[in-house]
Protein backbone atom coordinates (compact mmCIF):
# COMPACT_ATOMS: atom_id res chain seq x y z
CA UNK A 1 0.00 0.00 0.00
CA UNK A 2 1.27 3.48 -0.87
CA UNK A 3 1.14 5.21 2.52
CA UNK A 4 1.46 8.66 0.95
CA UNK A 5 -1.89 8.65 -0.87
CA UNK A 6 -5.15 6.79 -0.34
CA UNK A 7 -8.46 6.90 -2.19
CA UNK A 8 -11.37 5.19 -0.47
CA UNK A 9 -13.77 3.29 -2.74
CA UNK A 10 -17.22 3.40 -1.19
CA UNK A 11 -19.34 0.30 -1.73
CA UNK A 12 -22.50 -1.26 -0.34
CA UNK A 13 -22.04 -4.59 -2.12
CA UNK A 14 -19.39 -7.07 -3.18
CA UNK A 15 -17.69 -5.73 -6.29
CA UNK A 16 -14.48 -5.94 -8.29
CA UNK A 17 -12.02 -3.41 -6.89
CA UNK A 18 -8.95 -1.70 -8.43
CA UNK A 19 -5.63 -3.51 -8.05
CA UNK A 20 -3.64 -0.37 -7.26
CA UNK A 21 -2.97 -0.38 -3.50
CA UNK A 22 -3.83 3.33 -3.36
CA UNK A 23 -7.51 2.33 -3.47
CA UNK A 24 -9.05 1.34 -0.12
CA UNK A 25 -12.49 -0.38 -0.37
CA UNK A 26 -14.81 0.76 2.43
CA UNK A 27 -18.20 -0.90 2.93
CA UNK A 28 -21.21 1.07 4.12
CA UNK A 29 -24.89 0.51 4.81
CA UNK A 30 -26.76 -2.77 5.19
CA UNK A 31 -25.01 -6.04 4.41
CA UNK A 32 -21.81 -4.73 5.99
CA UNK A 33 -21.25 -7.84 8.09
CA UNK A 34 -20.60 -9.95 5.00
CA UNK A 35 -18.45 -7.35 3.24
CA UNK A 36 -16.23 -6.53 6.21
CA UNK A 37 -14.52 -9.89 5.81
CA UNK A 38 -12.68 -8.53 2.77
CA UNK A 39 -13.10 -4.71 2.90
CA UNK A 40 -12.65 -1.96 5.46
CA UNK A 41 -15.86 -0.85 7.19
CA UNK A 42 -17.21 2.59 8.06
CA UNK A 43 -18.32 1.46 11.53
CA UNK A 44 -14.86 1.03 13.07
CA UNK A 45 -12.90 3.67 15.00
CA UNK A 46 -14.49 7.11 15.15
CA UNK A 47 -17.49 7.02 12.83
CA UNK A 48 -21.04 8.08 11.92
CA UNK A 49 -21.94 4.77 10.29
CA UNK A 50 -25.47 4.83 11.74
CA UNK A 51 -26.25 7.86 9.56
CA UNK A 52 -25.57 6.07 6.27
CA UNK A 53 -29.18 5.94 5.08
CA UNK A 54 -29.15 9.74 4.86
CA UNK A 55 -25.47 10.56 4.47
CA UNK A 56 -24.66 7.90 1.86
CA UNK A 57 -20.96 7.92 0.88
CA UNK A 58 -20.25 10.64 3.45
CA UNK A 59 -20.16 8.09 6.28
CA UNK A 60 -17.15 6.53 4.54
CA UNK A 61 -15.60 9.97 4.01
CA UNK A 62 -16.04 10.75 7.71
CA UNK A 63 -14.46 7.42 8.66
CA UNK A 64 -11.48 8.04 6.36
CA UNK A 65 -11.04 11.59 7.66
CA UNK A 66 -10.98 10.42 11.27
CA UNK A 67 -9.10 7.12 10.93
CA UNK A 68 -6.68 7.12 7.99
CA UNK A 69 -3.18 8.56 8.06
CA UNK A 70 -1.66 9.74 4.78
CA UNK A 71 -0.46 12.86 2.95
CA UNK A 72 -3.24 12.82 0.35
CA UNK A 73 -6.75 11.42 0.65
CA UNK A 74 -9.60 11.03 -1.81
CA UNK A 75 -12.96 9.38 -2.37
CA UNK A 76 -14.38 7.36 -5.27
CA UNK A 77 -17.30 4.97 -5.72
CA UNK A 78 -17.36 1.28 -6.54
CA UNK A 79 -18.64 2.18 -10.02
CA UNK A 80 -17.14 5.67 -10.52
CA UNK A 81 -13.45 6.58 -10.74
CA UNK A 82 -11.27 9.45 -11.89
CA UNK A 83 -9.11 8.86 -14.95
CA UNK A 84 -6.77 10.82 -17.21
CA UNK A 85 -8.08 8.83 -20.19
CA UNK A 86 -10.97 10.20 -22.22
CA UNK A 87 -12.06 6.73 -23.28
CA UNK A 88 -11.21 4.54 -20.30
CA UNK A 89 -12.47 1.00 -20.81
CA UNK A 90 -11.61 -0.86 -17.62
CA UNK A 91 -10.24 -0.48 -14.11
CA UNK A 92 -6.79 -0.77 -15.65
CA UNK A 93 -7.35 2.73 -17.10
CA UNK A 94 -8.30 4.59 -13.93
CA UNK A 95 -6.08 7.05 -12.08
CA UNK A 96 -2.95 5.42 -10.65
CA UNK A 97 -1.06 6.46 -7.53
CA UNK A 98 1.85 7.64 -9.67
CA UNK A 99 -0.43 9.78 -11.87
CA UNK A 100 -2.30 11.21 -8.88
CA UNK A 101 0.86 12.20 -7.03
CA UNK A 102 2.32 13.82 -10.14
CA UNK A 103 -0.83 15.92 -10.60
CA UNK A 104 -1.03 16.84 -6.92
CA UNK A 105 2.41 18.39 -7.12
CA UNK A 106 0.85 21.00 -9.44
CA UNK A 107 -2.78 21.19 -8.28
CA UNK A 108 -4.55 21.41 -4.93
CA UNK A 109 -7.53 19.18 -5.72
CA UNK A 110 -8.43 16.57 -8.33
CA UNK A 111 -12.12 16.41 -9.28
CA UNK A 112 -14.31 14.92 -12.03
CA UNK A 113 -15.29 17.22 -14.88
CA UNK A 114 -18.35 19.30 -14.12
CA UNK A 115 -21.83 18.06 -14.92
CA UNK A 116 -23.94 20.46 -16.99
CA UNK A 117 -27.70 20.87 -16.45
CA UNK A 118 -30.21 22.81 -18.59
CA UNK A 119 -31.71 24.15 -15.34
CA UNK A 120 -29.81 25.91 -12.60
CA UNK A 121 -28.21 23.68 -9.97
CA UNK A 122 -30.82 24.75 -7.42
CA UNK A 123 -33.69 23.85 -9.76
CA UNK A 124 -32.00 20.55 -10.63
CA UNK A 125 -32.06 19.65 -6.93
CA UNK A 126 -35.52 21.04 -6.21
CA UNK A 127 -37.15 19.22 -9.12
CA UNK A 128 -34.99 16.08 -9.18
CA UNK A 129 -37.74 13.99 -7.61
CA UNK A 130 -41.48 14.09 -8.06
CA UNK A 131 -43.72 15.61 -5.34
CA UNK A 132 -40.98 16.99 -3.05
CA UNK A 133 -40.25 20.35 -4.69
CA UNK A 134 -41.44 22.48 -1.77
CA UNK A 135 -39.50 20.37 0.73
CA UNK A 136 -36.30 20.46 -1.34
CA UNK A 137 -36.55 24.22 -1.76
CA UNK A 138 -36.91 24.55 2.01
CA UNK A 139 -33.83 22.37 2.54
CA UNK A 140 -31.70 24.65 0.37
CA UNK A 141 -32.88 27.66 2.39
CA UNK A 142 -31.88 25.91 5.62
CA UNK A 143 -28.43 25.11 4.23
CA UNK A 144 -27.97 28.73 3.18
CA UNK A 145 -29.13 30.04 6.57
CA UNK A 146 -26.74 27.66 8.32
CA UNK A 147 -23.80 28.77 6.21
CA UNK A 148 -24.77 32.41 6.79
CA UNK A 149 -24.69 31.88 10.56
CA UNK A 150 -21.62 29.66 10.82
CA UNK A 151 -19.45 30.66 7.84
CA UNK A 152 -20.75 33.91 6.32
CA UNK A 153 -17.73 34.27 4.01
CA UNK A 154 -19.00 31.27 2.05
CA UNK A 155 -22.51 32.50 1.26
CA UNK A 156 -21.59 34.41 -1.90
CA UNK A 157 -20.05 31.35 -3.55
CA UNK A 158 -22.87 29.09 -2.34
CA UNK A 159 -25.35 31.37 -4.09
CA UNK A 160 -23.19 31.45 -7.21
CA UNK A 161 -22.98 27.66 -7.36
CA UNK A 162 -26.74 27.22 -7.04
CA UNK A 163 -27.43 29.85 -9.71
CA UNK A 164 -25.04 28.19 -12.15
CA UNK A 165 -25.62 25.32 -14.56
CA UNK A 166 -22.41 23.36 -13.96
CA UNK A 167 -21.00 21.71 -10.85
CA UNK A 168 -18.59 19.04 -9.68
CA UNK A 169 -20.89 16.26 -8.50
CA UNK A 170 -20.73 12.80 -6.87
CA UNK A 171 -18.67 13.90 -3.82
CA UNK A 172 -15.51 12.72 -5.58
CA UNK A 173 -12.10 14.34 -5.13
CA UNK A 174 -8.48 13.88 -4.05
CA UNK A 175 -6.63 16.51 -2.00
CA UNK A 176 -3.98 17.01 0.65
CA UNK A 177 -5.00 15.50 3.97
CA UNK A 178 -4.55 18.86 5.69
CA UNK A 179 -6.97 20.44 3.21
CA UNK A 180 -9.38 17.56 3.66
CA UNK A 181 -9.25 18.14 7.41
CA UNK A 182 -10.36 21.72 6.87
CA UNK A 183 -13.01 20.76 4.32
CA UNK A 184 -14.54 18.04 6.49
CA UNK A 185 -14.61 20.23 9.60
CA UNK A 186 -16.49 22.84 7.58
CA UNK A 187 -18.76 20.38 5.75
CA UNK A 188 -19.87 18.25 8.70
CA UNK A 189 -20.37 21.26 10.94
CA UNK A 190 -22.93 22.53 8.42
CA UNK A 191 -24.54 19.16 7.71
CA UNK A 192 -24.96 18.16 11.35
CA UNK A 193 -26.72 21.47 12.01
CA UNK A 194 -28.94 21.09 8.94
CA UNK A 195 -29.78 17.52 9.92
CA UNK A 196 -31.13 18.71 13.28
CA UNK A 197 -33.29 21.28 11.49
CA UNK A 198 -34.85 18.87 8.99
CA UNK A 199 -34.95 15.64 11.00
CA UNK A 200 -38.37 14.03 10.80
CA UNK A 201 -39.05 15.65 7.41
CA UNK A 202 -36.51 13.73 5.29
CA UNK A 203 -37.92 13.64 1.76
CA UNK A 204 -36.01 10.54 0.76
CA UNK A 205 -32.98 8.48 1.59
CA UNK A 206 -29.51 9.94 1.05
CA UNK A 207 -30.79 13.51 1.30
CA UNK A 208 -27.81 14.73 3.34
CA UNK A 209 -25.46 13.23 0.78
CA UNK A 210 -27.39 15.01 -1.95
CA UNK A 211 -27.22 18.38 -0.20
CA UNK A 212 -23.48 17.99 0.30
CA UNK A 213 -22.80 17.81 -3.45
CA UNK A 214 -23.16 21.61 -3.73
CA UNK A 215 -20.76 22.16 -0.86
CA UNK A 216 -17.57 21.05 -2.60
CA UNK A 217 -17.59 23.82 -5.22
CA UNK A 218 -18.60 26.35 -2.56
CA UNK A 219 -15.54 25.40 -0.52
CA UNK A 220 -13.16 25.17 -3.49
CA UNK A 221 -14.15 28.58 -4.88
CA UNK A 222 -14.13 30.39 -1.54
CA UNK A 223 -10.68 29.03 -0.70
CA UNK A 224 -9.38 29.63 -4.24
CA UNK A 225 -8.10 26.10 -4.65
CA UNK A 226 -6.31 25.21 -7.87
CA UNK A 227 -8.20 22.26 -9.32
CA UNK A 228 -7.54 19.72 -12.04
CA UNK A 229 -10.57 18.21 -13.74
CA UNK A 230 -10.29 14.59 -14.81
CA UNK A 231 -12.54 12.30 -16.81
CA UNK A 232 -15.06 10.09 -15.05
CA UNK A 233 -14.97 6.35 -15.72
CA UNK A 234 -18.23 4.61 -14.86
CA UNK A 235 -18.29 0.82 -14.76
CA UNK A 236 -22.07 0.49 -15.03
CA UNK A 237 -24.09 3.48 -16.12
CA UNK A 238 -23.67 5.22 -19.47
CA UNK A 239 -24.79 8.83 -19.98
CA UNK A 240 -27.94 7.59 -21.75
CA UNK A 241 -28.87 5.29 -18.86
CA UNK A 242 -28.15 8.07 -16.38
CA UNK A 243 -30.47 10.43 -18.31
CA UNK A 244 -33.29 7.87 -18.45
CA UNK A 245 -32.90 7.21 -14.73
CA UNK A 246 -33.07 10.94 -13.94
CA UNK A 247 -36.24 11.38 -16.05
CA UNK A 248 -37.97 8.45 -14.34
CA UNK A 249 -37.02 9.77 -10.92
CA UNK A 250 -38.21 13.29 -11.60
CA UNK A 251 -41.45 12.69 -13.47
CA UNK A 252 -42.57 9.30 -12.19
CA UNK A 253 -40.97 9.12 -8.76
CA UNK A 254 -39.24 5.84 -9.50
CA UNK A 255 -35.70 4.75 -10.21
CA UNK A 256 -35.08 2.14 -12.87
Amino acid sequence: MNENIKIIVVTHKNYTMPKDSMYIPVCVGEGKQELRRKFYSDDTGENISEKNSQYSELTALYWAWKNLSCSYLGIAHYRRYLTKRRRARSLEDILSAEEALELLRRYDVLVPKKNWYPETISKHFIYCKKDVQVVHSHYLEIVRDTIQKQFPDYVRQYDAVLKGHRAHMYNMFVMKKEDLDQYCKWLFSILFTVEKEIKGTFSDQRIMGGLSEFMLDTWLLTNKKKIKELYLFQTEMSFTKHLIRAIKKRFFGVVG
